[in-house]
Parts: structure tokens; C-alpha cells; sequence
């Protein structure tokens, strides 16, 4: 699997969303934690490398891989977490119903996410334009568990995330 996702990926230039379609199609199935966080972080880049919007295609591509990833067959976990927050930065991923999953699996797995974990989650829960209730609820969360707790080795990018927060 991982050498035909390299192929579909061959060129960060180049890369057609129906390829990326397809090839998620015929291996959804088998594709584990690990496999579709690689896919996520392949997408984002391919995003990120764009100049303007992502396209239809792309976002589509990369909500699926989301919706697969936090289903009750995968079982993430913080690092899946983190990287799924980067692609709803990076990918444009808006669909609500997607978003409050995500919410709901860093809501339950808040207390196991280590410093730069939890800052690459949280920023990527502040990028949300419009958060639902339950996205509001995470962020609650997530200040109320580390107001206080900031050791004094954490980089500033994670101080102004929580200021940030705190504010909001």
C-alpha cells in the first residue's frame, strides 16, 4: 500500500484528487492508523504546496480520509489527532458532521496528548472559522486542563496558543 501511495503521490505538483480517489477506494479497507494519517499528511502537503484555494476534489478526498480515520474501526490517537487537526487547517475540511467527531475523539483523549501534540491540536481547533457547540466544549476543556500546568521548558508558540485561547 505505502508504494502505490507513493506513486499516486509521485509528484507534489502533480497530483490528481481522482487518483487520490480511487486509490483510497480500492484500499480504504485496509488501510490502518498509521497508513491513513501518512494519506492525511500527503494531502496537506499537496494542499499546502498550492497557491490558492484547495480544490472541491481535494477537500472531498481529504474528509473522507478523516471520516475513515476517526471511525470506530481505526481507533486514533494523539498523533492521529494532531495530524487530523493540520489537515482540517491545511485541506479546508468543513464539513460539520466530520468536525464534531474530531472534537469528540480529542475531547476523549485530551489527557494523553504531550505538549507539541497539544499544540498542533489546539491550534488547529482555533482555525475552525465557526466552531460548533461541541468544538466550543473541547476548547473549554482543553483550557480548563492545562490553565496552570504550562512547564517552563514549553515553547512560546504553545504559551501564545493558550493566551490565545484564554482570550477567546
Amino acid at each position: 500500500i505505502v508504494s502505490e501511495m507513493q506513486q499516486v503521490f509521485r509528484s507534489i505538483d502533480d497530483v490528481q484528487p481522482e487518483e487520490v480517489q480511487h486509490f483510497f477506494d480500492s484500499r480504504q479497507h485496509l488501510m490502518n492508523h498509521v497508513l491513513l494519517t501518512d494519506l492525511l499528511n500527503r494531502l496537506s502537503a499537496t494542499s499546502l504546496n498550492g497557491m490558492g484555494e484547495p480544490s472541491p476534489a481535494l477537500v472531498s478526498v481529504g474528509t473522507r480520509v478523516l471520516a475513515e480515520l476517526l471511525s470506530e474501526r481505526v481507533r486514533p490517537g494523539p498523533r492521529e489527532i494532531t495530524t487530523a487537526w493540520r489537515a482540517v487547517a491545511s485541506v479546508g475540511i468543513t464539513d460539520l458532521g466530520t468536525l464534531d467527531e474530531l472534537a469528540r475523539r480529542t475531547k476523549r483523549i485530551l489527557h494523553a496528548f504531550d505538549t507539541i501534540d497539544f499544540a498542533f491540536a489546539i491550534t488547529g481547533l482555533v482555525s475552525v472559522a465557526q466552531p460548533s457547540p461541541s468544538l466550543r466544549s473541547v476548547l473549554t476543556n482543553a483550557c480548563a486542563m492545562f490553565q496552570g500546568q504550562i512547564p517552563a521548558a514549553t515553547p512560546d508558540s504553545l504559551v501564545s496558543v493558550l493566551v490565545a485561547l484564554r482570550r477567546s
